[in-house]
């Protein structure tokens, strides 16, 4: 809940997560080629999990519309179930074959793919919105930057419309001969009429 509270009032998520990635690549690290406590590789990697699984769920609300969240979220959901289940039986095959050393060489070589994976959106974000990594008050500023755009387009529309309206109104109405000729008269202009178009008309 706390790392939570933190990505909620900053924001950065790519960069949380791109920081959880580098932390648990160190813990994996820790274990693999040091001789230290064990409990302090796992108190990194269980903080780190949690920073990531707090600034990445989010990213989906962010990028995808309302009405798709709950089709994103399940994808995402199954994507997750999928790879953990696959990643669970492979890592059974490296330690069968290789032991634990090779274990972690797997566990780091997908982590390293994890962690270009994040920079990449990283780089993409930045030349693109940006909106995945902004604070809380940029968010906040783009989003009502972002309505205000929507109104001002609905606004227009909803007057072009008024006035098609209006002008379908105007030429489907039943109208007088003064108002045919009035009306003629302004669209072309008189001085543009023949006379005897002039005369006929008065």
């Amino acid at each position: 809940p706390l790392l939570g509270l933190l990505v909620d009032r900053t924001g950065w998520n790519i960069f949380w997560v791109f920081l959880s990635t580098l932390c648990t690549i160190g813990a994996h690290l820790l274990l693999t080629f040091t001789f230290l406590n064990p409990f302090i590789a796992m108190t990194v990697l269980g903080l780190a999990y949690s920073m990531c699984a707090s600034a990445l769920w989010p990213m989906i609300s962010l990028v995808i519309p309302e009405y798709q969240l709950g089709t994103a979220y399940g994808i995402a959901q199954a994507l997750q179930n999928l790879g953990l289940a696959v990643a669970t039986m492979l890592a059974g095959m490296v330690v069968d074959s290789g032991g634990y050393l090779l274990l972690e060489m797997f566990f780091l070589a997908w982590l390293f793919i994890s962690l270009m994976a994040s920079l990449i959106m990283w780089i993409y974000d930045i030349r693109t919105t940006g909106v995945l990594n902004m604070t809380i008050a940029q968010r906040t500023a783009y989003e009502n930057s972002k309505a205000a755009s929507k109104e001002d387009t609905e606004s227009l529309l909803r007057r072009q419309s008024i006035t098609e309206n209006e002008a379908c109104e105007e030429v489907t109405q039943p109208q007088t001969v003064d108002q045919i000729r009035n009306r003629y008269l302004s669209r072309v202009g008189q001085m543009n009429v023949p006379g005897h178009l002039v005369r006929a008309l008065r």
